[in-house]
């Protein structure tokens, strides 16, 4: 069964209710450095004094000079791997932020799923992007972070989706926890033309992903952009 969401459609199951729509805009980005702000604050504040002074220290002589340190081998070469080892980590969490800008805005999130979420959700994200992206550049910007989400498996395959080339991501919530316990799975494509870019996911409880993944590939094959998105 087709259904419309005003900007794009897709072939659903009857039964699938919308969870959430939300027109609102949204700076990736912005909540991205918000989010490490406060991650650094928490972190800071649980450093003891010896640590906030091994990280002053090693942000005073800088990574280049921490990683001579320790290729030498000397006195300093533990001490200066600990304080790169915190600036790296600081360094990682930064970069999302940054790796968020070329998204520009986020315009559209909608939310649909199967009367048991168990069974099957979908979710589909719409950007305005500050400017054109090729579709891995956009995949690259947009893909989940290291830290704190899922686990993925990007394809080397290119499907067209609405006439497209797409990015084919498998991502698992629960890839290293143990394998009777509840996490879902998700199989996302990336697509972006012009200054639209476009997040499809659709997924299911992971124990249930490879019996229903035909039929999750072919939801996401379903999807095509209204005319007037």
């Amino acid at each position: 069964m087709r259904r419309s969401f005003g900007s794009f459609s897709v072939e659903l199951p009857a039964e699938w209710q919308v969870l959430q729509r939300d027109h609102g805009e949204h700076d990736p980005a912005a909540e991205e450095r918000l989010a490490f702000e406060d991650w650094l604050a928490l972190w800071s504040s649980n450093r003891s004094r010896d640590e906030q002074a091994l990280l002053a220290w090693g942000q005073q002589t800088g990574e280049q000079a921490l990683t001579a340190l320790i290729d030498q081998r000397g006195p300093d070469a533990n001490r200066a791997m600990r304080a790169l080892n915190m600036l790296l980590e600081i360094d990682e969490r930064r970069s999302d932020s940054d790796r968020r800008r070329p998204l520009g805005m986020q315009v559209e999130y909608t939310s649909v799923e199967a009367l048991d979420a168990n069974d099957g959700t979908l979710d589909v994200t719409r950007y305005c992007l500050s400017a054109e992206l090729p579709v891995l550049d956009f995949y690259r910007s947009a893909k989940p972070n290291k830290r704190g989400g899922p686990r993925g498996t990007r394809t080397t395959i290119r499907p067209l989706i609405d006439g497209a080339p797409t990015v084919r991501l498998y991502a698992d919530w629960g890839m290293y926890q143990p394998r009777d316990e509840d996490w879902p799975k998700f199989v996302c494509h990336y697509l972006s033309d012009g200054l639209a870019g476009w997040v499809i996911e659709v997924g299911c409880e992971r124990r249930r992903f490879d019996r229903l993944r035909t039929e999750l590939l072919a939801i996401s094959a379903s999807f095509q952009r209204s005319t007037a998105a």
